[in-house]
């Protein structure tokens, strides 16, 4: 009876044993499935990583293709050098109309058959003569362009195209308009624009100036610097009233 009693026990304690031992791997596997579980969902972000850098680089492409840049002034690599030289003087040009003022017309009309009020005498822009700073308004250098002439609306103002006859490298140019010290209600212009071409047709804008005005001397001067090269030179000019020139230069 005793020995039964002890089998007993010992049974008790070897089932115990192998309870407790199964407890104790069931425990231990259960971290192991759940640290698999990062692994995987670490995989992720890498996917989702990988598609903004693809829309960062269909942006560029696209932001590059909206981009488009006009082509600038391009100089002409067979200019002349100008020396230091005035290269308009003696070159011939054409002009915008110069005002004809009836004599019995008291409105400032525009009369075709008047003659030109202040005319242009054997190429006067072009001839090397500067009217003198106390020149007065009827001196022979100047010749007269007015906002009343019928051509003035149609261009935006009084022009002047002048042949150099040769492409230059141009550095400074100057239009030389009369000042209030004219009288007469003749003033500098109020804006002198100058253009370039190499071919007459084709434009490039140097950029406007408004002429120095000085109420103690004729003269009116407008220059600007520049760093062009051209054949033609193309001046406009807007003005309240008459506007005087006597000389161009291109340097």
């Amino acid at each position: 009876m005793k020995k039964l009693s002890l089998l007993l026990a010992l049974l008790m304690i070897f089932t115990c044993c192998a309870l407790a031992s199964c407890s104790e791997e069931e425990t231990s596997s259960a971290p192991e499935a759940s640290s698999t579980a990062p692994a995987t969902s670490s995989e992720a972000p890498a996917t989702s990583s990988e598609a903004p850098a693809e829309s960062s680089e269909e942006a560029v492409e696209s932001s590059e293709e909206e981009v488009s840049e006009e082509p600038g002034f391009v100089k002409n690599p067979d200019a002349l050098a100008t020396e230091g030289a005035n290269v308009a003087e003696g070159k011939t040009y054409t002009r915008s109309l110069l005002y004809r003022q009836g004599g019995a017309d008291v409105e400032w009309g525009w009369d075709e058959n008047a003659t030109i009020a202040y005319p242009d005498d054997a190429n006067d822009l072009t001839d090397g003569v500067i009217a003198a700073d106390d020149a007065a308004y009827n001196d022979a250098a100047w010749m007269g362009f007015h906002k009343n002439a019928p051509d003035y609306a149609e261009n935006n103002g009084a022009w002047i195209i002048v042949d150099l006859e040769n492409s230059y490298v141009l550095s400074e140019l100057t239009l030389y308009t009369g000042s209030i010290f004219l009288g007469s209600g003749i003033a500098a212009p109020t804006n002198v624009e100058f253009l370039v071409s190499e071919d007459g047709e084709e434009w490039y804008s140097v950029g406007s100036v408004i002429p120095t005005t000085d109420e103690t001397v004729a003269n009116a001067p407008a220059t600007i610097e520049c760093d062009v090269t051209g054949r033609y030179v193309k001046i406009v000019m807007q003005t309240p009233g008459w506007a005087f020139v006597s000389e161009f230069t291109a340097k």
